[in-house]
């Protein structure tokens, strides 16, 4: 089934969080922010150039500080 489907968003409407555990240089993040995702990147490396808000430190740590909202 190839049926086009318009899947529009509310202005107002917050978008999804979503963690980007062990983000490396971003990559996959950019892809995420683009699909309409609230992205927060965590990693233990230095990443200067990482493209939207990103933790630097250790991703077990940070996702037990901000696990709120986490789908099992």
């Amino acid at each position: 089934m190839n049926q086009s489907t318009n899947i529009t968003r509310r202005a107002s409407a917050r978008r999804p969080r979503l963690l980007d555990l062990f983000c490396c240089a971003g990559g996959a993040a950019v892809g995420y922010a683009r699909a309409g995702f609230q992205v927060d990147g965590c990693d233990i490396a230095d990443r200067r150039n990482y493209p939207v808000h990103r933790h630097q430190g250790d991703a077990l740590v940070y996702l037990a500080r901000n696990k709120t909202g986490v789908a099992a």
